[in-house]
C-alpha cells in the first residue's frame, strides 16, 4: 500500500525566494540580461531611491495633514507653585498621551534623542512616517535650578520641558486651559450640571485651611471643572483659588 506524505509548508522559503526576486539582486540580474552597465544599474537604484524617497515624503505630508483635521486637546492640569510663583502646565505625560494615539493612527511615531553640549542640554523629537520619512525639531536649554533641585533633578527637569515642547513644536500643537465655544453661544446641555459641579467645589475653598489643602481641591476641582469645558467657570474657580492660597500666606 502506497502511502502519500505531505511535505512541509514551506510558507517562510517561499516567502524570502519572493522577496529576492523583488530585490536589487533581481533588478541586477535583469539589468544585466538587457545589457545595461554597472554605471547604468547604479544610475536606476539611485532613481529608484529618490523616487521612493519622495513617495515617503509626500506619504508623511498626507498623514501630518490628516493628523491635523481633528487634533487632540491638550490641557493645563499640572500646578506648579513655588517661591511666590504659581501656574499651570500640562505634564509630559498629558503631552505624549494625546499625540501618540493620534499620530499612531495616521502611521506616525516619535522618539527623542537627548544630547548634553557643555552646559546645554539638547534634545530632538523625531517624528517617522511608516514608509521611513522622518522629521526631527531641536530645542536646548540650561539646567533648570529653579526650586530646591539638585543637578540630576535640575537636568531631568530640563529634559522633560524640551522633550514636551519639541513634540508640541513638531506637531504644530499648543496646551490650553480650556477650550472656548470660539463666541458660538449656543446653550449649553449641561449648564446645570457644570454650575453645580463649580457651586461645590468654590464651597469647599474656604473649608481649606493649609496652602497644601488648596493645592489637592485645585487638582480636583479644575479637571471636574474642565470637563465641562466652561471657560469662565473654570477661570472663576481658578482666580478664587489663588486668592484664597495667597491669604493663607499672610
Amino acid at each position: 500500500m502506497n502511502e502519500v506524505i505531505e511535505a512541509e509548508p514551506r510558507t517562510a522559503a517561499v516567502t524570502a525566494t519572493s522577496e529576492m526576486q523583488r530585490g536589487p539582486l533581481a533588478m541586477a540580474m535583469q539589468a544585466m540580461k538587457a545589457g545595461m552597465s554597472i554605471a547604468d544599474m547604479r544610475d536606476m537604484l539611485e532613481l529608484q531611491k529618490d523616487w521612493e524617497a519622495n513617495e515617503a515624503r509626500k506619504a508623511y505630508v498626507q498623514a501630518m495633514s490628516d493628523f491635523k483635521r481633528n487634533p487632540p486637546e491638550i490641557f493645563k492640569r499640572k500646578e506648579v507653585a513655588f517661591s511666590g510663583t504659581q501656574y499651570m502646565h500640562a505634564t509630559l505625560g498629558d503631552v505624549t498621551q494625546s499625540i501618540m494615539q493620534a499620530l499612531a493612527e495616521h502611521g506616525i511615531s516619535h522618539r527623542w534623542d537627548t544630547q548634553q553640549k557643555g552646559t546645554q542640554i539638547v534634545v530632538t523629537c523625531i517624528l517617522t512616517h511608516k514608509l521611513g520619512h522622518s522629521e526631527t525639531t531641536t530645542l536646548e536649554g540650561a539646567p533648570d535650578d529653579s526650586g530646591k533641585k539638585n543637578r540630576i533633578q535640575q537636568t531631568a527637569s530640563t529634559v522633560t520641558y524640551l522633550q514636551r515642547y519639541t513634540l508640541l513644536a513638531a506637531t504644530g500643537l499648543a496646551t490650553k486651559d480650556i477650550e472656548d465655544d470660539d463666541g458660538a453661544g449656543g446653550p449649553d446641555p449641561q449648564a446645570a450640571e457644570a454650575q453645580a459641579a463649580f457651586e461645590h467645589f468654590m464651597t469647599r475653598i474656604k473649608d481649606t485651611a493649609t496652602d497644601e489643602a488648596a493645592s489637592a481641591l485645585w487638582r480636583e476641582g479644575s479637571v471636574a471643572i474642565a470637563g465641562f469645558k466652561r471657560h469662565d467657570l473654570y477661570g472663576a474657580f481658578k482666580d478664587a483659588v489663588i486668592k484664597h492660597r495667597k491669604g493663607l500666606c499672610t
